[in-house]
Parts: structure tokens; sequence; C-alpha cells
């Protein structure tokens, strides 16, 4: 199956968790409670204003005020709520239009180490709750890390997913069939360039995807690491495959949907994102996509707009509020 079921939805948060593959005897090394923070940072912003290329558009506010949390609204209506406990993210709970629980997903840790996730997903229409739960291990040391996840993926289907980290970025999801065939996770592999931004994201779906940088902006980086917490890079990778855990990434995360092909985005994860390609694989998928962002910049060199084209084609545009 290809990767449209690819977030199966693909706009709403995240997370998942992890159990590890060690021998016996074999200690678990906790993971590094430390944020990364390998490029620079600016403060993250108050607002973010997208228009989609269908000529909608968005607000997005976040609200830094309360103490041990972070507020986001969605066009003036609350959306997540993010709570912290000395640095790390405990929970994520989801509002619908209303101001109604849609959902929430809870992290557990043995001391610093995740070891669970419960995530909860209320059915707008039915009002009807089903809850999952993954648990979360890992072997290796800070320098390497290998955390399986495993659980149940939209209540009743297996879900075995290895994340590989080295230096604290992600740099493979291991991925396969589980459910009998039923649902196909891909496995990707991640390249970092010498300022440890993603320079290439190769996949066994659809095309590889290269991701070039501008020399300068930050903002929107700051975002992420704020919100995941001390371990937030931990979570980075959950987003390829929960559908129920996108919703604080909309519209970050974008999908360059193209005559059938899909490239997604995280804008601005790594710094200032200029460009978005796809790598040619085999007769299937022949051609060359290229998406470009053209950003504009404040004096403090943060990024403040971006617009994100085709050719003529247009699909996105950001004002970003700091």
């Amino acid at each position: 199956m290809k990767l449209s079921i690819k977030l199966l939805s693909c706009l709403l948060l995240l997370l998942v968790v992890f159990s590890c593959r060690r021998k016996k005897d074999e200690p678990v090394v906790p993971p590094p409670d430390t944020s990364l923070t390998v490029y620079p940072l600016a403060p993250p912003p108050s607002s973010i204003v997208f228009e989609s290329r269908y000529g909608n558009i968005y607000e997005i506010d976040f609200d830094y005020s309360v103490p041990g949390e972070v507020n986001v609204h969605f066009d003036d209506k609350p959306t997540v709520r993010y709570s912290y406990a000395d640095g790390y993210l405990t929970e994520a709970a989801y509002f619908d239009n209303a101001g109604n629980n849609a959902g929430k997903f809870t992290v557990y840790r043995s001391g610093t180490t995740i070891n669970r996730v419960i995530v909860e997903h209320i059915d707008r229409l039915t009002a009807v709750s089903t809850k999952d739960t993954m648990v979360v291990s890992a072997s290796g040391g800070s320098a390497n890390t290998v955390m399986t996840v495993t659980g149940k993926y939209f209540t009743g289907t297996p879900l075995n997913v290895e994340y590989v980290y080295q230096d604290s970025l992600l740099r493979e999801i291991r991925g396969g069939e589980f459910g009998n065939g039923s649902v196909y996770m891909p496995s990707y592999r991640f390249s970092y360039d010498d300022m440890n931004r993603l320079s290439l994201k190769s996949t066994d779906t659809y095309y590889g995807t290269a991701y070039s940088y501008g020399d300068a902006g930050s903002g929107l980086d700051s975002l992420f690491l704020v919100l995941g917490g001390k371990d937030g890079y931990l979570l980075d990778g959950l987003l390829f495959h929960d559908e129920y855990l996108s919703v604080f990434f909309y519209p970050l995360r974008l999908i360059l949907d193209d005559t059938g092909i899909e490239l997604d985005a995280l804008v601005h994860r790594y710094g200032a994102l200029k460009e978005v390609r796809t790598v040619p694989s085999g007769s299937e998928y022949p051609e060359q996509k290229v998406f470009t962002v053209q950003n504009a910049f404040n004096s403090d060199k943060r990024v403040f707009t971006s617009r994100v084209t085709r050719g003529t084609d247009f699909f996105a545009s950001y004002r970003i509020n700091y």
C-alpha cells in the first residue's frame, strides 16, 4: 500500500512509543535528557498566518505565558494544550471547534526515560473514545540509541517500528508489514549536512526527497524544540506513523501533492527551508519534482514570510510573527 494511508490522513499531531530489542542481561541506557540544540535558535513565534493553495487563510497562536504549559489556538479557538514537568513533555490535549475534548496523548517515564505512551482519540461524530497503549524502551547509549515502538495501531493492528538515533539525530526508521499485510509501515533513512540540517530523506515508497536550506534564518526551528521538551527529538520520528498526532504541526507539516506524488516537509524544522526536490526512483517515478520556498527575513535574520511554489503553481504561504 502506498503512503497515502501515508499518514492515514496526515494532519494530526504526534505520538507512539517504543519497546527494546536487547539481550536479556544487557542494561537499558536512558537517552540523554538534554534538548537538541545543533543550530542557532531564536525565540519561538507568537503566531503563524497560513494561506493554502485553495485560498483558505488560517491563524495559529502560541501562548507561552502559563508556567509548564504551551497553549495553541487555531483561529482564536483552543486547539492544543501542551503540559510539561521539569522541562519534559507529559501530555498534549486536543480540543474540537466547540472547545470539547477531542483526545490526548500522555507520555509516561521511568525517571527521565520514556517507557510508554497512551493515545486517546474521541470520534467527533460518535463521541466514542478509543485508547491505545504503546510501550517504549531503548538500547544503546547517548551517542547511539535504538528504540522500538510496540503496541496497537488504530486499535487492533500490531505495531513494531524501530527508530535509530545517532548523536540525537534520527537516522533511520525501520518499518514493515503488520496485521497480515493490511498496514504497510514505510522505512526511512535520513542524512544531514555539516550543520546537522536534514539533507536527504530516502524511503521505500514513492521518491526519496532532498531538502536544501538557506544560510540564514531561524525562528520556527525553536518552536519544535520548545513544544517537544527536553527529549522531544525522540518523539520526532513518530510524525511519520501516527494519524492522531499531527495537529500542532499543521500547517507546518506541508504535503506537497503533485500529480499523485506526495512529498512531506516540516517547514523550517532545521532552519530556513529553501527547496524540496524528489530523487527519481526507477521507471515508476522517473521525473524530478522541485518545490521552491521563497523566504524573507527581518533585521534579526528570523524568517517572517515564506512562499512555497512549484514553477508557477502556488502551494502555500506563511507569515510568522514573533
